[in-house]
């Protein structure tokens, strides 16, 4: 067809054109030809754009990897796959598919390596920032060089963090701005609550609900509710001193209050000054696992307005033998039968009792007997029985001694 012997005359066009050599040796010159165009000598003067044009072209074009510029961007063609040192990139016409080699991390990004035990083809861990306008799994994400954002897909649902649990009230969180956090939550610098309410649990459900200070990892205190034993709890162990305490809070928390470790909880109301110019003035309020006690560090305790102590009505029903714990007062009624009053159980140390005759009677008796001989024991002042007979009215005042009780109604020389 136009070559060696053919008849023909050959064509111009496919005549092999020598070129300057480039280079020359024992073998003779090393020339480059111009084999441009459909790869057969000669050369071609366009730039092949048909199928037949150039051998293979249409399959390279269809599936090759080529240069999509100058910028060195890599372009795969829709339906193929490109691998690349362990890294499989491919497209199904409706998702693109970033894959590493099974049994590794994907990384973007090398300023660290994963904390978290990463080790699947599907995790990735992005070293540096991580930016995005649009949405991730539903989720918004924003941020306008003021403030970072995340919020749910729609204005009916919430931002869950964990993958169980819901809401205890799921009235209250309803919208997707809200959020709720299935696990423990920690915030390490302050947690500020804008409208001012924080809730544990539910009344309705919730057993208990509250909050745990602590140490480092050793707990401090606690401020909990239990809505089946029915009690709102404060507490501080000894790493707080077992102290509570009342104060005008005047910002900051350094003050010290030189209260030390207290044996039992106790409960310190302050005034007006500052610890730090007087740490004295105080009022506290506690119990010695025997008796309540109220303490001042300064002055003394005032009471304004009346004091009601506790009261017994004693008669013949319930003579005898008297039991006084939380009593100051014993009113007598002989108006039915004789009284007798023996001696007293239960009284504690500096205890006041008064004695008064209510009701006499003149046909009946009231005796108060000296020493008994048992129990917390009268010391009357005559070292005799009082006896109160027909309409006698009077009264007497005892003071315990944590055994016994004594007579000071008298001066020592009536």
């Amino acid at each position: 067809m136009g070559g060696a012997n053919s008849g023909r005359r050959p064509n111009p066009n496919n005549v092999y054109l020598e070129q300057t050599p480039i280079a020359s040796n024992d073998l003779g010159n090393i020339i480059i030809p111009d084999l441009s165009g459909d790869h057969s000598a000669g050369s071609v003067e366009t730039t092949p754009v048909q199928d037949l044009d150039l051998v293979n072209k249409k399959y390279v074009d269809d599936n090759a990897v080529t240069p999509a510029g100058n910028d060195g961007d890599i372009q795969v063609k829709s339906g193929t796959n490109f691998a690349s040192v362990g890294m499989n990139l491919s497209n199904d016409g409706t998702k693109t598919t970033f894959l590493g080699t099974a049994g590794d991390y994907n990384r973007i990004g090398d300023a660290g390596t994963t904390s978290h035990s990463l080790n699947s083809e599907d995790d990735l861990m992005v070293t540096g920032d991580f930016e995005t306008t649009g949405m991730i799994n539903g989720f918004s994400f924003g941020n306008d060089e003021t403030k970072a954002w995340i919020t749910a897909p729609s204005e009916d649902t919430y931002v869950n963090i964990g993958n169980y649990g819901t809401p205890t009230n799921p009235s209250d969180i309803t919208h997707s701005t809200d959020l709720f956090v299935a696990g423990n939550f920690e915030a390490g610098g302050a947690l500020y609550l804008s409208k001012g309410q924080f809730y544990f649990g539910t009344l309705a459900n919730a057993q208990y609900g509250g909050i745990i200070f602590k140490e480092v990892t050793t707990e401090t205190g606690v401020i909990s509710t239990n809505y089946l034993k029915k009690h709102l709890l404060f507490g501080a162990n000894a790493n707080l001193g077992r102290s509570f305490i009342f104060w005008d809070y005047k910002g900051g928390v350094w003050n010290d209050f030189d209260h030390g470790t207290q044996t039992n909880p106790t409960l310190y109301v302050h005034s007006d000054t500052n610890p730090d110019t007087d740490n004295t003035q105080w009022l506290s309020l506690t119990h010695d696992q025997t008796n309540g006690v109220i303490g001042v560090g300064k002055g003394v305790v005032k009471v304004e307005g009346a004091i009601a102590s506790g009261t017994l009505a004693v008669t013949s029903a319930n003579d005898g033998t008297i039991a006084v714990g939380g009593i100051n007062n014993i009113f007598i009624d002989a108006s039915t039968a004789d009284v007798v009053i023996n001696d007293f159980t239960g009284g504690v140390a500096g205890q006041v009792m008064h004695l008064v005759v209510k009701t006499p009677d003149a046909s009946n008796t009231i005796t108060i007997t000296d020493t008994s001989g048992s129990n917390q024991e009268l010391y009357n002042h005559s070292e005799a029985d009082y006896v109160f007979e027909t309409d006698e009215r009077g009264g007497f005042t005892f003071i315990c001694d944590g055994s016994n009780w004594y007579d000071v109604s008298h001066a020592k020389h009536v």
